[in-house]
């Protein structure tokens, strides 16, 4: 599955689940997406010093 998806255009979270374990890891990949998109939101925003 993984192999041929860049050939095809395609990422982990268009991945077409054919087992209980890729819906798992297909799940595991979007919470771990979801909460590093969270925490870069609320991050302290960096200014420059000139």
């Amino acid at each position: 599955m993984h192999k041929k998806a860049p050939l095809r255009g395609e990422v982990i979270t268009q991945y077409k689940a054919t087992s209980r374990a890729d819906l798992k890891a297909i799940d595991d990949y979007r919470r771990v997406t979801l909460e590093l998109m969270a925490i870069w939101a609320n991050a302290p925003q960096l200014t420059a010093v000139n």
